[in-house]
């Protein structure tokens, strides 16, 4: 069950969605996946879940969305992070012309071993949202790729712990 206090945690109500991402300057705005893992929806609240929409594209073939970041300036720049397929960043609500820009081995981000990407952390460096980490888990088959960087808003990466690897994330978080 998910829940939400509005009085400072004295109470809790249902809400029906999961909450996978809280906009760092409102916390009124929240964001919920749905749908499935050949077409996914990035789902948006901006009352703290009590009526959702779907104003953005849906994305297709991204298989399980793992992780997602919103932009601190702009709140309907999406970063997911899948470990089937890479990265998706979705640029805008739709009826503004939105995208979903896929990211991967021909933008920077590699495949482990095994051919997969594990890209299963994204996190945005909230004093500089150009600056976005991605970090690829593999805890089944051994080591992940390392963790990525891009310093144009996810449009490029480089691998930042070439020198660590083979190395396994559990997490990728940015201290401001």
């Amino acid at each position: 069950d998910n829940h939400r206090s509005i009085d400072n945690g004295r109470t809790f109500s249902g809400i029906t969605r999961t909450v996978r991402a809280v906009h760092a300057r409102n916390g009124d705005i929240v964001y919920a996946v749905g749908g499935s893992q050949t077409e996914a929806t990035v789902e948006k609240s901006t009352d703290r879940g009590s009526t959702w929409t779907s104003p953005y594209p849906v994305i297709r073939g991204a298989g399980s969305i793992d992780q997602i970041a919103v932009d601190p300036d702009d709140e309907d720049r999406i970063y997911l992070a899948t470990a089937e397929t890479g990265l998706h960043i979705i640029t805008n609500a739709s009826a503004n012309g939105g995208a979903v820009v896929a990211r991967n081995e021909a933008h920077g981000i590699s495949k482990n071993a095994f051919g997969a990407y594990n890209t299963n952390y994204v996190a945005i460096d909230p004093i500089d949202p150009s600056v976005i980490y991605l970090a690829s888990y593999s805890a089944s088959r051994g080591h992940g790729e390392g963790v990525f960087r891009s310093r144009d808003r996810g449009m490029s990466w480089e691998n930042i712990a070439a020198e660590l690897r083979p190395i396994t994330v559990g997490s990728v978080a940015v201290h401001p």
